[in-house]
């Protein structure tokens, strides 16, 4: 393979991974990204999902350490909050969750800040240049030992960039199946779960000498369609977004509050009731949880990958999203380090994403219409019984959501103690009407 340039799509959070990891093996690492951004921006027009609460598990906060040491304190710096899943006011399905420590950390930070820090480390780099408003159309390709292999992009006004390497990092909206179809190539079969998450979301300041507390209020398929989230963003500064799926709260200021007091947590609502506005109510919706397995057709080409949301996106409501593409720069790191191919990562990728995908495919497959046994299916009915006992049995608990927060093996919930519960009904006490 070639190392003197490596070409990124997209400068977002996926996009700033990978040329970090790019850069420590090819001599320019190339960011071409559409948006107007600069090294400063903390707000642009392609991620409107910015003004929603966004959380870093704990494995994704170690991960982006490794990455980029130093990290954690510089984003304390800035106002992001961390802490214990255990001081969270937490509503379960069936009931409160146990106040036990589990020892997993959440970070929560504004996610127009994250990546403006990120985005100073990666510009920093030796070797890495932002090419700003870059509207890519289409891939180029020649034929390398009869197997077509990408040798750059071409962009707005017929303007050619030459590659070794190009990274797809363009998000969930990527055009890369466009891409391929237009170059005669096969685009790869996809894993598609209906449904719509909603976000409806405000920055709120808290009163003097308030007690506020983060908070959870999680969704339930196919019964409890309405959740929130309450996180510190910076000092001083609540976030709270109302989440639904295939349904959204209201916009306006007497809506937003009667949708979060029809949540069984009553934190939720007290947050917008005492807090001061900081901001307008702001929505967002997406189609969540697509996985491109570009796995079965990457042997049609070279040079060519897809990363992050481009290749696998989940429900951004259960907070995966970034540890997991954080999950895979470090796979592609692995993988450079060990003198693979680049190529490699596609083939490798898919072990990496199952237990992510397993994991939320069965807590949203209630929401699309009933279809023959599948392992999401029999993996929801397991996931649902757990849930329904997690409330009052702490080691159910925080065996579940060590796994949840990818911090476990799903292997660790086939203890005894833990499958005996698939086999009883759930106490009566908390169950959702």
């Amino acid at each position: 393979m070639g190392d003197e340039h490596a070409i990124v799509v997209g400068a977002g959070f996926a996009g700033l991974l990978a040329a970090r990891v790019l850069a420590d093996h090819y001599r320019a690492v190339t960011l071409l990204e559409k948006d107007p951004v600069t090294a400063d921006v903390v707000r642009r027009p392609g991620l409107p999902q910015a003004r929603h609460v966004h959380v870093l598990l704990d494995r994704g906060m170690r991960g982006l350490e490794a990455l980029f040491p130093g990290l954690a304190e510089e984003l304390a710096g800035t106002g992001a909050a961390t802490f214990d899943v255990c001081r969270m006011a937490a509503m379960l399905p069936r009931g409160w969750a146990p106040d036990v420590p589990l020892g997993l950390a959440l970070t929560s930070p504004d996610r127009g800040v994250l990546d403006r820090v990120l985005r100073r480390r990666v510009l920093a780099l030796p070797g890495v240049r932002l090419e700003r408003g870059f509207h890519v159309e289409r891939l180029r390709f020649t034929s390398e030992r009869g197997k077509p292999r990408c040798v750059g992009v071409s962009g707005h006004a017929s303007r050619d960039v030459d590659a070794d390497l190009v990274v797809d990092a363009s998000g969930r909206h990527s055009r890369l199946p466009h891409w391929l179809t237009a170059a005669g190539l096969p685009t790869p079969p996809e894993r598609v779960l209906p449904g719509r998450a909603c976000y409806t979301s405000r920055l709120y300041q808290p009163p003097a000498g308030s007690s506020w507390r983060p908070a959870v209020e999680l969704t339930s398929a196919p019964l409890v369609p309405r959740g929130a989230a309450v996180v510190p963003v910076e000092p001083d500064r609540w976030l709270v977004s109302l989440t639904g799926m295939n349904q959204q709260a209201p916009f306006d200021e007497a809506g937003f509050l009667r949708y979060a007091r029809s949540l069984r947590n009553p934190e939720i609502s007290r947050v917008i009731a005492e807090g001061r506005p900081l901001s307008r109510i702001h929505g967002y919706a997406v189609r969540p949880n697509r996985w491109r397995l570009h796995h079965r057709t990457a042997s049609a080409w070279a040079g060519l990958l897809a990363f992050g949301d481009a290749l696998f996106c989940l429900n951004p409501v259960y907070g995966q999203g970034m540890t997991v593409i954080t999950m895979q720069a470090l796979l592609l790191r692995d993988l450079l380090a060990e003198g693979r191919d680049p190529d490699t990562f596609a083939v490798r990728a898919p072990r990496l994403l199952a237990v992510p995908w397993l994991m939320t495919t069965a807590a949203d497959i209630g929401w699309a219409p009933a279809r023959r046994r599948s392992p999401s299916r029999l993996a929801a009915r397991a996931l649902n019984r757990l849930l329904d006992h997690a409330p009052h049995d702490p080691a159910v608990y925080r065996s579940l959501f060590s796994v949840i927060h990818l911090a476990a093996s799903p292997a660790t919930l086939l203890h005894p103690r833990v499958l005996a519960h698939l086999g009883r009904s759930a106490p009566v006490e908390g169950v959702v009407p």
